[in-house]
């Protein structure tokens, strides 16, 4: 009996399920058709989109998505395989040496057995095969060597008065444009084609430099604020905040705020803006490729373990791999990896210091393992082929010395031994006794 009352009770709760299940498809029948046809269509356009998304997405070393990385480049070149020269073997073309305490106070430039000295109260172009003065003009530049410029037979700085332009083959002062009296001199000069931007204690100025007509973009005082020009357009970049201002008028165009911003970077070509991203205690880049006008960005892409000062010149962008101890050239359009330069070996045999780049490729300083003193190292920037790889005797400081570019020579200023005075080496690819450029 009580097996029959028990099969009863199971068949009852298994008509009573399927009941339910009747009446709810009743009620999903009985909804307007056009809704059912929206939820259908809706669900699968998000699958779809969901698909295309994923799809699209690229993961990097980090883990994170949506920033690809580039497939790597062989090794080129390893420096172990190259033979260092020193300094006092290096053929005579490719080197120059000076340590006259009276011509080296502060930024020279070399050119044909003549010396441009920039001094703290005067400019000198000095004849070392005569041993004379060809010209004095009793100004000196201001404020940072940046602010120095070698163009085709000029000379071109800022005064705590004027921006002055000097021939250099006569010592004239061809042009010069006053600061603002109120503010200052302008530090910090960027030159591109006509338009010149230098900044003082309240603004930012971009000057035309065939009319001499300057516009003001005033700053917060005491804010530092980091400056590119381009073509048409001056980006500024406080802190994460770039905004872009029109170099005609100064009419502000866009602006961007960019997480983690370190370094605005131009390749000198219209109006390209590079600009690198960092996490904080990340050694990677995150590489954004903008227009300056506008501030959209046109490409982006991940750069492992690259966080020394990265370097962009009309030909390429230039990172170093700390990691894996190799320098590495990438094309504008951050499309691929060009090539790379194996610098520490397997034995770590080098230090990276700094790094600048030009039309001719880049140009580093590196430390020996265990030594303090200054490698030179010149890359093509071609294929990395080795230009120049030289030992010195004199150790480099970024701190205390000068690494600088002018007409595609290098300069290397460290002091002399026992700290007095400096000394100079200069460097070239071919011949760095060549002309100043345009003469």
């Amino acid at each position: 009996m009580k097996k029959l009352m028990s099969f009863i009770f199971i068949i009852i709760v298994l008509l009573t399920a399927c009941s339910s299940n009747d009446e709810d498809t009743e009620a999903e029948d009985s909804l307007p058709q056009e809704n059912n046809t929206e939820a259908v269509e809706e669900e699968n356009e998000n699958t779809d989109t969901s698909a295309e998304t994923d799809e699209g997405k690229e993961t990097n070393s980090s883990g994170e998505q949506d920033i690809p990385e580039l497939e790597r480049a062989e090794i080129s070149t390893s420096l172990v395989d190259e033979e260092l020269i020193p300094f006092e073997d290096l053929e005579d073309e490719k080197k120059f040496f000076i340590d006259d305490p009276e011509l080296t106070e502060q930024r020279i430039y070399y050119g044909n057995q003549q010396v441009i000295t920039l001094m703290d109260r005067d400019t000198m172009l000095f004849d070392l095969k005569n041993d004379k003065a060809v010209w004095e003009i009793g100004e000196s530049a201001a404020g940072a060597g940046e602010n120095v410029y070698l163009e085709e037979n000029r000379l071109e700085f800022s005064t705590m008065k004027a921006f002055i332009s000097v021939a250099i083959d006569s010592g004239d002062i061809v042009d010069q444009q006053p600061h603002e009296e109120e503010d200052g001199f302008e530090n910090y000069i960027n030159i591109n084609g006509k338009y010149r931007s230098g900044f003082d204690a309240s603004h930012v100025h971009i000057t035309n430099q065939d009319t001499g007509e300057k516009v003001d973009i005033p700053v917060a005082e005491d804010d530092y604020v980091e400056t590119v020009l381009t073509e048409n357009a001056l980006v500024t970049k406080n802190e994460d905040l770039l905004t872009s201002y029109e170099n005609a008028s100064g009419e502000q165009l866009a602006e961007s705020e960019m997480e983690g911003a370190q370094y605005i970077q131009t390749s000198g070509i219209g109006d390209d803006l590079y600009v690198f991203q960092t996490e904080e205690l990340s050694y990677d880049y995150t590489l954004t490729k903008m227009d300056a006008k506008t501030l959209e960005p046109e490409k982006q892409i991940y750069l492992k373990n690259a966080n020394m000062v990265p370097v962009v010149t009309e030909n390429a962008v230039y990172y170093y791999d700390s990691y894996d101890g190799e320098l590495v050239s990438l094309d504008l359009d951050m499309e691929e990896e060009l090539w790379r330069v194996d610098i520490d070996g397997e034995d770590y045999a080098y230090q990276f210091d700094k790094m600048l780049g030009d039309s001719d490729g880049v140009h580093a300083i590196l430390r020996p393992a265990g030594e303090n003193k200054a490698v030179y190292l010149n890359l093509s920037y071609e294929d990395g082929e080795v230009l120049n790889f030289v030992a010195t005797d004199y150790r480099f400081d970024d701190n205390e010395h000068e690494f600088y570019l002018g007409d595609g020579k290098a300069y290397i200023r460290a002091l002399a031994d026992g700290g007095d005075g400096n000394v100079f080496h200069v460097f070239d690819k071919e011949n760095v006794h060549r002309d100043f450029p345009g003469e």
